[in-house]
């Protein structure tokens, strides 16, 4: 059973119209990171605000994506040539 009042023991969410309106002016901003962090101090969810951390690249969460997308951009053909290595591998038949 979830202690979490704004969570059903389903797992859905439960908002008000009232919050659905403020949460909507985040993401009308394009402000994914207010969005998130808004959300979290009305449902205390965890995942949501690692989700903030990510979006802007704060906390644990944010520094590891922060990272994650340096590299990628850093070594962006790397990847692209290891990726599709990867992919052509699967497609060979092993006996």
């Amino acid at each position: 059973m979830n202690s979490n009042s704004n969570i059903t023991t389903s797992g859905q969410l439960k908002l008000t119209q009232g919050e659905i309106d403020y949460l909507q002016q985040f993401l009308k901003a394009n402000d994914r990171g207010g969005y998130y962090f808004a959300l979290y101090n009305m449902t205390g969810v965890t995942q949501v605000l690692v989700q903030g951390e990510i979006s802007t690249f704060s906390g644990f969460g944010g520094g590891g994506a922060y990272v994650s997308n340096m590299l990628m951009y850093e070594y962006k053909e790397d990847y692209k040539v290891k990726r599709l290595c990867c992919i052509k591998a699967l497609e060979i038949d092993l006996p």
